[in-house]
C-alpha cells in the first residue's frame, strides 16, 4: 500500500524485512543528504547490496516516491523494533550540517503525514524531543509518534534543521488533522519571517498585558510570522510566544 500522493510507486527496493509484525504507531523522517531528485531514489534503494531502504522518499522539490511497501518493514532506522512499527520517509537535504531542507521537501512530509494519519484513523502526531522520554512514551492507538535516526545509532539524521522544526511541523500536522485551517500568514513586515529559539516559553493566546498561558512551547527553533507588543505569532499557528523568552538565529 502507498499514498495516493506518490508521483511514483512500485515497491522497487529489495531491502525490506518482508510484512510488519507489529501496527503502525511511529512516523520516522530521515536525511537522505543530498538533494535527490525524484529518480534518484530508485537508483538508491533498488540495489540489494546497499542493504538500506525506507517506506517513502521525498525529493528536494517536493515530489513523494514510494519506496518499500507501508505494510512491509523498511531497513531504515538501525532498529528492528522502530522499523516493526514506523512508516520511514527519507527527505533530500543539503550534505552538509544542518542538513537543510527545501520548503517544497517539507511541505510534502506534511502532507504525507496527514495522509497516513487519516489512513492509519490517528488523530494526532506526537513529538517529545527529549530521546528518554519519547521511547518511554506508551502511544495510544489513536497516535502516531514521531522517532528520530539519531536515536538508534551514532548519526545527526535527521539533520539539526528537521530536528529543530519537528515540533512546529507536528503542529502543522495536527492542526490539519482537527480540521482547522492554517492560519494565512500576514503580510511581511520588517524582518519577519525569520527564525528565534528558545529553551522553552509558554504559549499564550494573544499579546495583550495580561494573555492567557496555552501551553509550554518547547525547547527549540520556530518561525515567527508577526510581532506585537514585544510577542511574536508561531507559523505553526500554536500561539504567541514573548520574544523575550528566546532569540533570533
Amino acid at each position: 500500500m502507498f499514498s495516493s500522493l506518490c508521483v511514483k510507486s512500485g515497491a522497487f527496493s529489495p531491502n525490506h524485512s518482508g510484512k510488519r509484525t507489529e501496527p503502525v504507531s511511529r512516523l520516522s523522517p530521515h536525511c537522505v543528504v543530498g538533494q535527490a531528485a525524484a529518480s534518484r531514489f530508485e537508483e538508491m534503494f533498488a540495489s540489494p547490496s546497499r542493504q538500506a531502504s525506507s517506506n517513502y522518499g521525498i525529493s528536494y522539490d517536493g515530489k513523494i516516491v514510494g519506496i518499500v511497501d507501508e505494510d512491509f518493514r523498511s531497513w531504515c532506522t538501525s532498529s528492528e523494533y522502530n522499523d516493526q512499527r514506523a512508516i520511514t520517509v527519507e527527505i533530500a537535504s543539503e550534505n552538509v550540517d544542518p542538513y537543510r531542507m527545501n520548503d517544497a521537501a517539507i511541505e510534502a512530509f506534511i502532507d504525507l503525514a496527514v495522509d497516513i494519519c487519516r489512513r492509519y484513523k490517528k488523530d494526532r502526531v506526537v513529538w517529545i524531543p527529549d530521546k528518554d522520554t519519547a521511547l518511554a512514551y506508551k502511544t495510544p492507538s489513536n497516535e502516531l509518534l514521531i522517532t528520530v535516526h539519531r536515536w538508534y545509532a551514532n548519526k545527526s539524521c535527521p539533520g539539526d534543521y528537521m530536528f529543530d522544526r519537528l515540533t512546529e511541523i507536528a503542529g502543522r500536522i495536527n492542526t490539519r488533522l482537527a480540521g482547522i485551517a492554517e492560519p494565512k500568514e500576514p503580510e511581511i513586515v520588517g524582518k519577519c519571517p525569520y527564525l528565534w529559539a528558545t529553551a522553552g516559553t509558554p504559549i499564550v493566546d494573544a499579546p495583550p498585558i495580561l494573555p492567557k498561558v496555552l501551553r509550554q512551547c518547547p525547547k527549540g527553533t520556530y518561525t515567527i510570522i508577526e510581532e506585537k507588543d514585544g510577542y511574536g505569532r508561531l507559523k505553526s499557528g500554536a500561539g504567541w510566544v514573548l520574544l523575550a523568552g528566546g532569540k533570533e538565529v
